[in-house]
Order: C-alpha cells, then sequence, then structure tokens
C-alpha cells in the first residue's frame, strides 16, 4: 500500500472507532463494548466477558443482540454493570 493510502486507511478507521456504532454485528468485533440506556452506560466490558456473564440464562454464546434484548427486559436502568 502506498503511503498516501496507508494513512488515510488508517485517518478513517480512527474516526469510526471514535463514532462508535449501534450495528450490533460491527460491535461483536471489538474489544470492547458498552451498552447505553437514557444517556447512562449500563453494561460495558470485553465482548466475550459479556457473553459470559449471560451465558446461564441465554446459553453458551449469546449474541450481543440477545444480551441487549435480555437487558431491555430487565429494566436497562441498573447500575453501570462493569466487566473485566
Amino acid at each position: 500500500m502506498d503511503p498516501l493510502t496507508r494513512r488515510l486507511f488508517w485517518e478513517q478507521l480512527y474516526e469510526r472507532t471514535e463514532r462508535g456504532t449501534t450495528e450490533l454485528d460491527e460491535a461483536e468485533r471489538c474489544d470492547e463494548v458498552a451498552l447505553m440506556n437514557r444517556g447512562r452506560i449500563v453494561l460495558s466490558g470485553g465482548v466475550r466477558e459479556i457473553q459470559s456473564r449471560f451465558r446461564s440464562r441465554l446459553g453458551e454464546r449469546p449474541s450481543l443482540e440477545d444480551i441487549v434484548a435480555d437487558v431491555i427486559r430487565r429494566g436497562g436502568d441498573d447500575d453501570e454493570q462493569k466487566l473485566g
């Protein structure tokens, strides 16, 4: 990759990282995620850590979509649940 293209690639990557995402399939590829409800973080940590925490209720490897649905079902406004 030429130097200009390389620099543009990294600039775009950093911009996307700063913005975050609401797409759960994208979020599952991240090192760390945070679930927000009403402007507050209600769950944060590594994806595998979060999946591990919900395993007993949602099965061996729950998707973030399943986890979000579970948190919403339980009210979703608990104090922040930080993992890791």
